[in-house]
C-alpha cells in the first residue's frame, strides 16, 4: 500500500458523488465530505478523515448528489485539485471515481488529474469497451489497468 512507504503520504479523495464507497471499505459510516465543501463551503480541515492507517488521509464524498459532473467540473473543484497537488510534494493523491462506462464524471476529472488507473471488473468489461475508455481519457494519461474480481490462476 502506498501509505506504508517511508517518505510518502496518501490522500484518497472519493469523487464518486452519486454512489460514495470509500468510507464503507474502512468500516466508517457515511459523513460530511467533498459535496459539503463544494456546495456548503464546509472547511476542508473539518471533513478530512484519518482512518487509523498511518500516513493515510481520506476526503470522503459526503452526501450523494445527482449533479456530480457539474460539481466535479466546477471552478471550485479545479482550485481544490490544484491546491492539493501543490501543497504537499511528498503526497500521492488518488481520486476514486465511478466507472467511465456509466458516468461522465471520470472524463470531467481527467482534465485536471495527471494519470488514470483503470480498474476493470473481470467478465464485465469487453476489450472494445476498454479500448473506448482508453481513447476517451487519452492513452497518454493512462497509468495502467487493474483487473478486479478475477478468478485466481
Amino acid at each position: 500500500m502506498f501509505a506504508r512507504e517511508v517518505d510518502q503520504t496518501v490522500l484518497v479523495v472519493d469523487v464518486n458523488l452519486k454512489n460514495p464507497g470509500i468510507l464503507p471499505a474502512f468500516g466508517i459510516d457515511s459523513m460530511e465530505g467533498l459535496t459539503d465543501y463544494l456546495l456548503h463551503n464546509k472547511p476542508l480541515a473539518e471533513i478530512l478523515i484519518c482512518p487509523g492507517v498511518e500516513k493515510l488521509t481520506i476526503l470522503p464524498a459526503g452526501n450523494s448528489i445527482q449533479r456530480s459532473a457539474e460539481m466535479l467540473g466546477s471552478l471550485k473543484m479545479q482550485r481544490l485539485i490544484a491546491e492539493m497537488k501543490s501543497r504537499y510534494h511528498d503526497r500521492y493523491i488518488f481520486f476514486d471515481g465511478p466507472s467511465i462506462m456509466t458516468s461522465v464524471d471520470a472524463l470531467v476529472l481527467s482534465k485536471y488529474i495527471d494519470r488514470t488507473l483503470l480498474v476493470v471488473e473481470a467478465g464485465k468489461v469487453s476489450p472494445p469497451q476498454l479500448s473506448k475508455s482508453i481513447n476517451l481519457i487519452g492513452e497518454d494519461k493512462i497509468l495502467g489497468t487493474v483487473l478486479n474480481k478475477g478468478e485466481p490462476a
